[in-house]
C-alpha cells in the first residue's frame, strides 16, 4: 500500500466555510472504509466558528467541590476529580491520587473513600471509566480485567469478568439495557478480527452477549496511525449512540437498532492550532505514528438526542432539530470569580425535569443553569 500524502487537517481546512446542507460534497479521506461509512447515512457540516460564545461565571454557591478550598479536619479530602458520575442525586468521584471512590451530595458533603487499590471486593487497579444507569454504578477496572457494579452505598452489586480492556480513551458507557465497550477483537495494531466494528454493544450484565458491533476499523492492521482505531462513545437511556474515532472531529449517530443514522462533521478554526494526528497510512518505524492532540476531549448524548461536546475550553451545545439535522446553539466558557477560563473535561449531567446541569474538571465540580 502506497503511503498517502494527505492529512486530516488538510481535509478539514478544505471544507472550512461550507455551511450545513445536503448540497455539500461527501468528504473524502485517505480511508476508503471511512468514506463509504460516511456515505452510508445522511451527513451534515457544522461550522463552529459561527456559534455565539456565552461566558458563564460560576458563582461560589454553584461550586459543589473545589480541590483548592480549605477543608475541615474531619472531612475526607479529594485531591483530583479524575472521574465522576451522577447517580440518584449524589456524585461518585474517583480520585486518582488517593486511588479511591468518594460520595458527594449536592451541597458538597464528602464521605469515603469506599474503594481502594487492589484485587479484592470493592478494590480496583487503574479505573478507566465511572458511569451509571438507573440501577447501578459501573467502574471499569482495567488492571483486574473486570467491570464492578456498585449500589448507591458503594457496596459491590456484581462483577462482569469477561472484560478485555484495551488502550482506548473510553472504557465503557451504559444505560438500563446495554453496555458499550471497545471491541478487543478489532482494536490494537494487529487485531484478531479486524473486520469487526471497534465498539461492542452487549447486554449490560453479560459481555458475552454481543448485540452489535459499531464503527468500522479505518486504519488497516500493521499500519499507523492506529490511534484512529481508538473509539470514543456515549449512549442515552433510549439507546441512541454517539461515537467517533477519537482524533476525528466528527460524530457518528446510531439509532436504537444500532443502525448508522447521521454524521456531524465539525469545522472550526481552532483545529488549525491543534496537533491532530494525521490520517495518513504508513508502516511505522519505532514509535512513529503516536501522539497528537484529540480535538474532542469529551462528548455526551442526552435523552432528547442533543449533544454536549468539549473542544478546548468551549463546551458546545448541539440541539437536535430532527432525525437528520442538528443546530449548534451555543458555545459556553466557564470561569470562577477572578480566575482564568477553564475547560470541562468530565461528562456533563442534566438534572431531571429542569435545565440544571453538572460538569467538572480535575479541580472543580459545579452546577450551571441554562435557559430553554
Amino acid at each position: 500500500m502506497d503511503r498517502h500524502k494527505f492529512s486530516l487537517l488538510i481535509i478539514l481546512i478544505s471544507f472550512l466555510g461550507c455551511s450545513s446542507g445536503s448540497n455539500n460534497p461527501v468528504p473524502e479521506t485517505p480511508s476508503e472504509v471511512l468514506n463509504d461509512f460516511v456515505s452510508s447515512a445522511s451527513f451534515q457540516y457544522i461550522n463552529l466558528d459561527e456559534v455565539p460564545v456565552y461566558p458563564i461565571v460560576v458563582a461560589e454557591q454553584d461550586i459543589i467541590y473545589s480541590t483548592f478550598d480549605e477543608k475541615s479536619v474531619n472531612q475526607p479530602l479529594i485531591a483530583q476529580i479524575t472521574l465522576f458520575t451522577l447517580f440518584r442525586d449524589n456524585f461518585y468521584v474517583y480520585d486518582r491520587q488517593s486511588e479511591g471512590v468518594f460520595k458527594l451530595d449536592k451541597t458538597g458533603n464528602v464521605s469515603g473513600p469506599f474503594t481502594r487499590s487492589g484485587s479484592g471486593p470493592a478494590e480496583h487497579q487503574f479505573p478507566g471509566s465511572l458511569s451509571s444507569n438507573r440501577e447501578n454504578i459501573y467502574l471499569a477496572d482495567l488492571g483486574n480485567a473486570r467491570i464492578i457494579k456498585f449500589d448507591e452505598n458503594m457496596e459491590p452489586a456484581g462483577y462482569i469478568d469477561e472484560y478485555h480492556p484495551v488502550g482506548t480513551s473510553k472504557a465503557l458507557a451504559v444505560n438500563d439495557h446495554i453496555l458499550l465497550t471497545a471491541n478487543h477483537r478489532s482494536t490494537g495494531f494487529v487485531p484478531t478480527h479486524p473486520s469487526e466494528g471497534l465498539i461492542a454493544v452487549t447486554h449490560n450484565n453479560r459481555l458475552s452477549d454481543t448485540l452489535s458491533v459499531l464503527l468500522p476499523r479505518i486504519i488497516p492492521p500493521g499500519y499507523q496511525p492506529n490511534v484512529y482505531n481508538n473509539p470514543f462513545f456515549s449512549v442515552n437511556l433510549s439507546g441512541q449512540i454517539a461515537a467517533t474515532y477519537h482524533p476525528l472531529p466528527w460524530i457518528f449517530l446510531f439509532g436504537e437498532n444500532f443502525e448508522h443514522k447521521h454524521t456531524l462533521i465539525f469545522q472550526y478554526s481552532a483545529f488549525d492550532d491543534m496537533d491532530i494526528p494525521k490520517l495518513d497510512f504508513f508502516k511505522p518505524q519505532g514509535n512513529e505514528g503516536y501522539g497528537g492532540r484529540m480535538p474532542l476531549s469529551q462528548f455526551k448524548i442526552f435523552d432528547d438526542g442533543s449533544l454536549f461536546i468539549t473542544i478546548g475550553i468551549d463546551l458546545i451545545y448541539l440541539r437536535k432539530i430532527n432525525q437528520n439535522h442538528y443546530e449548534a446553539a451555543a458555545r459556553y466558557r466557564f470561569k470562577a470569580d477572578g480566575e482564568e477560563e477553564y475547560a470541562v473535561i468530565n461528562e456533563v449531567y442534566k438534572e431531571e425535569g429542569v435545565n440544571r446541569y453538572y460538569a467538572g474538571n480535575w479541580q472543580y465540580l459545579f452546577r450551571f443553569d441554562l435557559e430553554d
